[in-house]
């Protein structure tokens, strides 16, 4: 008691003083934690809205069917296979890249384009909110499969910071996200893939370029495509899923116009599935000789897709030396000729056996008749029944295929020159 009575007022002061202390601790300890459950409570309220958008927008995406697009166009690509190691969806990211978008720019481009850019502004919101701190469980668990989706199907048109971003939310939100193997190859292809596949700025485009929807009669285009475009309507110019390659585009005026036109014929067969056995066949027999570094020796390893896949490769890279007046025609001269051989062995006329068969038993059988009757070879019921033979002859149809399953013969204009001649 003689101690309280001593140290009354410092007792008092005490009191006071931890009393304040605790209030202000309490009051700041109120206030942080207010703070952080308005933060919280903010940032749950964000991501709900966010959770919301992303499902309106992935709505509206399936209802235009834009997923279904990209995923179609993105399955068609990467089976193309441009060189050994670049596929044709390296090359369309490559053209869809900032910086090289506007010199590749298509109708078909810019669709593919808009229809990527409407997917990665979600990835875009997503990401700026990830730095805002840590996803709620719930939100996650809800977005898993809505995210995963579209970053595994829009991912691989991406390079560079767009690209990053769309990792960085598959990281936080999936399983699905790329090995850091598998990215630093894509990097690397990226930034070799001008000098791996050198003719990707000369003539490579996807789809078709403004004046290949007017060609005239006669204009030179490279991927032979002048019926198909002239004939196009309008809304389905924008259909991007539909194309199954690249296309092959270069100016008319071009002083090496000659040489190109043999090197389009030869494209053009190359890549036309029905001689793809005979081609493989023919060119492991008498394959080109890989003057260039950036042609690829055909090996007894080669399947026969690989083969005329290598072999376009080296079309293109003789297309894209001449377009650039390049000094290494002499270089090339030998094999674009052996090319050119094989190719005219392959597509060369060959009528089926049984179209041959055909049309010999029907004239026998006009020629006994006719030697049977009455008629005389000077008469005008002869020149009736030839006629009427000519016309049995023009019915028959004739398709042009590989190998020894039958190509065109001359057309009926031609026929009927010849069978004018027989007559007169």
């Amino acid at each position: 008691m003689a101690f309280a009575k001593d140290y009354t007022e410092e007792i008092t002061l005490g009191y006071y003083c931890f009393n304040l202390a605790f209030t202000i601790a309490f009051f700041i300890f109120g206030t942080i934690y207010l703070r952080h459950r308005d933060k919280r409570d903010q940032q749950r309220r964000e991501w709900r809205q966010f959770a919301e958008r992303i499902y309106s927008e992935y709505s509206k995406l399936k209802d235009k069917d834009i997923p279904r697009r990209i995923s179609k166009v993105r399955g068609t690509f990467e089976k193309i296979q441009i060189n050994s190691k670049t596929t044709g969806l390296d090359v369309l990211r490559y053209m869809l890249a900032e910086g090289n978008y506007e010199s590749f720019k298509t109708i078909q481009l810019e669709c593919l384009r808009e229809d990527l850019q409407l997917i990665f502004s979600l990835f875009n919101v997503c990401s700026s909110l990830l730095l805002l701190g840590k996803v709620p469980k719930n939100v996650k668990e809800e977005l898993k499969d809505v995210i995963s989706d579209l970053g595994k199907m829009t991912v691989p048109f991406f390079k560079g910071k767009q690209r990053k971003i769309i990792l960085k939310c598959l990281e936080h939100f999936s399983t699905d996200r790329p090995e850091h193997e598998t990215e630093r190859r894509i990097r690397e292809l990226d930034d070799g893939l001008e000098q791996a596949v050198p003719y990707v700025k000369s003539c490579l485009i996807f789809g078709f370029s403004e004046h290949q929807y007017d060609l005239p009669a006669g204009s030179f285009d490279l991927a032979g495509f002048h019926g198909g475009i002239k004939t196009m309507k309008l809304e389905n110019r924008r259909e991007y899923s539909q194309l199954s390659n690249f296309s092959l585009c270069i100016k008319e005026n071009n002083p090496r116009r000659s040489d190109l036109t043999s090197l389009q014929d030869l494209h053009k067969d190359l890549e036309d599935p029905r001689y793809l056995t005979d081609f493989a066949r023919e060119l492991r027999k008498k394959p080109p000789v890989p003057r260039l570094d950036l042609i690829e020796l055909i090996t007894h390893l080669d399947t026969d897709k690989s083969v005329v896949e290598k072999v376009l490769h080296q079309v293109r890279v003789y297309i894209h030396l001449l377009l650039n007046g390049s000094q290494q025609h002499e270089q090339i001269r030998v094999n674009v000729t052996r090319l050119c051989k094989v190719q005219e062995e392959i597509t060369k006329v060959r009528p089926t056996e049984a179209v041959v068969k055909g049309i010999c038993e029907r004239f026998i059988e006009d020629l006994e008749r006719i030697q049977a009757s009455k008629y005389h070879c000077n008469s005008e019921e002869f020149c009736e029944k030839l006629v009427q033979l000519r016309h049995d002859f023009q019915e028959i149809q004739f398709i042009r295929v590989s190998g020894n399953m039958g190509t065109s013969l001359p057309s009926t204009s031609q026929s009927e020159d010849r069978w004018e001649e027989t007559i007169l």
